[in-house]
């Protein structure tokens, strides 16, 4: 099962642009550093994957940027299915684009679908709207083609002075339309003030 480390003199910082025809080109060179880590060779799938450090891989439809995640490390599959990202120091970052606002979401690991484009984080992830609306779970993924979040596991959402915890999670890109599956909780958080704003704009 070998593991192909793209090594230079200064290393390389790659940019992966996923275009809406379904294709994806490898940009590079620029200054970076690449380190093997160990314990990514142990978490090797089945395959040929490309090491790669310093990567940004952006989702454009119609001219305009999807998404983008940007990670640290990167293993991309020799075939060009899918990129597994990884944290270093950073966490990895992605970033989804609606109507000129971004959601904003970080997590210890994820896996780009290079075919479907579908994202999936995992490990302390915790999203941010440019509304304010925070959620934290341990697992989120992206529907490229449906435009929607998902989650299988417990999430704890905090939304305009409201906090509403339970198992599952559907959800539009800017977190203002969710549906959490089952066992949902609620409780408001912050001063008689902040309760009573709830919901204003």
């Amino acid at each position: 099962m070998p593991l192909y480390g793209l090594r230079r003199p200064f290393g390389l910082v790659f940019l992966l642009l996923l275009m809406g025809a379904g294709g994806w080109v490898l940009l590079g060179p620029a200054p970076g550093e690449l380190t093997s880590f160990p314990q990514v060779k142990e978490a090797l799938e089945e395959g040929d994957e490309v090491q790669m450090e310093g990567v940004r891989i952006v989702e454009t439809q119609e001219g305009r940027r999807s998404w983008e995640v940007e990670a640290e490390l990167a293993l991309v599959s020799e075939k060009g299915k899918y990129a597994r990202l990884f944290k270093r120091e950073r966490a990895v970052t992605l970033r989804l684009y609606t109507e000129g606002e971004a959601l904003v979401c970080q997590a210890d690991q994820g896996r780009v679908d290079l075919v479907s484009k579908d994202v999936s984080l995992s490990g302390n992830v915790v999203a941010r709207s440019s509304q304010g609306v925070e959620l934290s779970t341990e697992a989120l993924g992206w529907l490229a083609e449906k435009k929607r979040l998902h989650s299988d596991k417990r999430v704890r959402i905090i939304k305009r002075g409201l906090e509403i915890t339970g198992l599952g999670l559907e959800a539009d890109p800017a977190l203002e339309r969710l549906m959490v599956d089952s066992g949902v909780s609620s409780r408001f958080l912050g001063s008689r003030r902040e309760v009573r704003g709830y919901g204003k704009r």
